[in-house]
């Protein structure tokens, strides 16, 4: 009888993982699930590095089913929230724009007093040239 320790990368294992995989879980929680410390993972992926490219298949399978099914939703429904939705996220055109106004003297103040910081410790700040400061859109 060969003598060694029992692995506990069997199929319960696995399947618990894959599962884990499936909901986009990290390494760390999906081992949690199992019941099972992250070398153990890390020694089978040495030893299986298909799995390796399983699991990232898994990860990937929840994200393209989300895409998939706001795609759905958009040609399927007539609800422009959802397109302006997506749009939003994906094409930069669409991505909500907020317009800041700085204040220059406030600017001015908050180097000024970076300049004083310098002057005390004696550490020497280059100066900059002077910008106009106007919209800045993010």
């Amino acid at each position: 009888m060969p003598a060694g320790r029992h692995t506990v990368m069997d199929e319960n294992t696995l399947h618990i993982l894959e599962e884990a995989y499936c909901n986009d879980l990290s390494d760390e929680q999906a081992c949690y699930l199992a019941k099972i410390g992250e070398s153990t993972l890390y020694k089978y992926q040495v030893e299986h590095p298909e799995f390796i490219e399983r699991k990232r298949r898994l990860k990937d399978d929840t994200k393209l089913r989300a895409r998939m099914k706001i795609r759905e939703a958009i040609l399927k429904e007539d609800k422009p929230d959802t397109a302006r939705w997506y749009l939003e996220r994906k094409d930069k055109e669409f991505k909500p724009k907020q317009e800041i106004e700085a204040d220059v003297n406030i600017i001015k103040n908050i180097e000024d007093g970076i300049k004083k910081l310098g002057e005390d410790y004696d550490v020497s700040i280059p100066d900059k040239p002077d910008t106009e400061l106007g919209e800045i859109i993010i």
